[in-house]
Protein backbone atom coordinates (compact mmCIF):
# COMPACT_ATOMS: atom_id res chain seq x y z
CA UNK A 1 0.00 0.00 0.00
CA UNK A 2 1.52 3.42 -1.00
CA UNK A 3 1.78 6.00 1.95
CA UNK A 4 -0.23 9.45 1.88
CA UNK A 5 1.58 11.70 -0.42
CA UNK A 6 -0.17 14.83 2.05
CA UNK A 7 1.53 13.25 5.09
CA UNK A 8 4.70 12.72 3.77
CA UNK A 9 4.69 16.42 2.42
CA UNK A 10 3.46 17.08 6.26
CA UNK A 11 6.07 15.31 7.35
CA UNK A 12 8.33 17.82 5.70
CA UNK A 13 6.75 21.01 6.45
CA UNK A 14 7.64 19.27 10.36
CA UNK A 15 10.80 19.62 10.30
CA UNK A 16 11.05 23.40 9.85
CA UNK A 17 11.19 25.30 12.99
CA UNK A 18 8.58 26.43 14.41
CA UNK A 19 5.74 24.14 12.57
CA UNK A 20 3.39 21.59 14.32
CA UNK A 21 1.26 18.99 12.69
CA UNK A 22 -1.58 21.01 11.91
CA UNK A 23 -0.25 23.60 10.53
CA UNK A 24 1.82 21.77 8.41
CA UNK A 25 -1.14 19.85 7.26
CA UNK A 26 -2.31 23.25 6.11
CA UNK A 27 0.87 23.96 4.38
CA UNK A 28 -0.05 20.84 2.18
CA UNK A 29 -3.25 20.95 1.49
CA UNK A 30 -2.34 24.96 0.45
CA UNK A 31 -0.51 23.52 -2.19
CA UNK A 32 -2.26 20.74 -3.55
CA UNK A 33 -4.97 23.97 -4.80
CA UNK A 34 -2.35 25.54 -6.13
CA UNK A 35 -2.23 26.06 -9.65
CA UNK A 36 0.82 24.51 -11.39
CA UNK A 37 2.57 27.85 -11.94
CA UNK A 38 2.47 28.46 -8.44
CA UNK A 39 4.33 25.14 -7.61
CA UNK A 40 6.86 25.35 -10.33
CA UNK A 41 7.93 29.01 -9.11
CA UNK A 42 8.23 27.25 -5.24
CA UNK A 43 10.55 24.50 -6.91
CA UNK A 44 12.38 27.01 -8.29
CA UNK A 45 13.32 29.33 -5.43
CA UNK A 46 13.99 26.10 -3.45
CA UNK A 47 16.98 25.05 -5.85
CA UNK A 48 18.25 28.10 -6.92
CA UNK A 49 18.55 29.41 -2.99
CA UNK A 50 20.33 25.80 -2.18
CA UNK A 51 22.39 27.00 -5.30
CA UNK A 52 23.44 30.55 -5.03
CA UNK A 53 22.98 31.23 -1.31
CA UNK A 54 26.48 30.65 0.42
CA UNK A 55 28.01 30.65 3.97
CA UNK A 56 30.48 33.39 4.41
CA UNK A 57 33.59 31.36 5.49
CA UNK A 58 34.41 34.34 7.93
CA UNK A 59 31.36 35.71 9.90
CA UNK A 60 29.45 32.67 9.16
CA UNK A 61 25.93 34.27 8.01
CA UNK A 62 24.38 33.40 4.85
CA UNK A 63 24.82 35.51 2.14
CA UNK A 64 23.74 35.22 -2.28
CA UNK A 65 26.99 34.36 -4.25
CA UNK A 66 28.08 37.15 -6.82
CA UNK A 67 29.49 36.63 -9.98
CA UNK A 68 32.76 36.57 -8.38
CA UNK A 69 31.86 33.61 -6.16
CA UNK A 70 34.16 35.09 -3.54
CA UNK A 71 33.93 33.41 -0.42
CA UNK A 72 33.29 36.21 2.08
CA UNK A 73 30.08 38.31 2.13
CA UNK A 74 29.76 41.77 1.30
CA UNK A 75 30.18 43.23 4.99
CA UNK A 76 33.38 40.86 5.75
CA UNK A 77 35.24 42.36 2.20
CA UNK A 78 33.92 46.25 2.88
CA UNK A 79 36.83 47.67 3.44
CA UNK A 80 34.73 50.92 5.12
CA UNK A 81 34.25 48.70 7.79
CA UNK A 82 36.06 48.01 11.57
CA UNK A 83 37.24 45.45 10.73
CA UNK A 84 38.81 45.24 14.52
CA UNK A 85 35.45 45.14 16.55
CA UNK A 86 33.27 42.23 16.34
CA UNK A 87 29.93 42.07 16.94
CA UNK A 88 28.79 37.96 18.05
CA UNK A 89 24.89 37.20 17.22
CA UNK A 90 22.79 34.39 17.07
CA UNK A 91 21.53 34.03 13.94
CA UNK A 92 21.26 35.27 10.80
CA UNK A 93 18.04 37.38 11.81
CA UNK A 94 19.86 39.10 14.34
CA UNK A 95 22.68 40.39 12.14
CA UNK A 96 20.11 41.52 9.62
CA UNK A 97 18.56 43.77 12.52
CA UNK A 98 21.41 45.62 14.04
CA UNK A 99 22.86 45.77 9.89
CA UNK A 100 19.23 47.38 9.46
CA UNK A 101 19.78 50.07 12.14
CA UNK A 102 22.95 51.48 9.87
CA UNK A 103 24.66 52.30 13.35
CA UNK A 104 26.95 49.47 13.75
CA UNK A 105 29.91 49.43 11.33
CA UNK A 106 32.18 46.40 12.82
CA UNK A 107 32.37 42.58 12.18
CA UNK A 108 30.42 40.16 12.74
CA UNK A 109 30.11 36.48 14.24
CA UNK A 110 27.03 34.26 13.79
CA UNK A 111 27.21 31.84 16.48
CA UNK A 112 24.54 29.59 14.80
CA UNK A 113 22.46 29.22 17.82
CA UNK A 114 22.62 29.60 21.77
CA UNK A 115 24.80 27.71 24.09
CA UNK A 116 22.83 24.89 25.84
CA UNK A 117 24.16 24.81 29.28
CA UNK A 118 22.35 21.24 30.16
CA UNK A 119 24.06 19.12 27.46
CA UNK A 120 27.43 17.95 27.80
CA UNK A 121 28.46 18.52 24.97
CA UNK A 122 27.26 22.16 23.83
CA UNK A 123 30.32 22.83 22.19
CA UNK A 124 28.95 20.37 18.47
CA UNK A 125 25.63 23.19 18.82
CA UNK A 126 27.77 26.36 18.67
CA UNK A 127 30.54 27.78 16.35
CA UNK A 128 32.88 27.97 19.58
CA UNK A 129 36.27 26.67 18.00
CA UNK A 130 35.61 29.12 14.80
CA UNK A 131 34.59 32.13 17.29
CA UNK A 132 37.83 31.90 19.41
CA UNK A 133 40.04 31.81 16.05
CA UNK A 134 38.32 34.89 15.14
CA UNK A 135 38.38 36.50 18.65
CA UNK A 136 42.39 35.41 18.49
CA UNK A 137 42.90 37.16 14.71
CA UNK A 138 42.09 40.54 15.71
Amino acid sequence: MASDPLQQLANLFIKFPGIGGRQAKRFAYFLVNQDPEFIKELTFAITDVRQRVSQCRHCFRLYTKNASEAPVCNLCSDPERDHTTLLIVEKDPDLNAVEKTGIYKGDYFVLGGLLPLLEEKESRHIRSGELVAAVTER
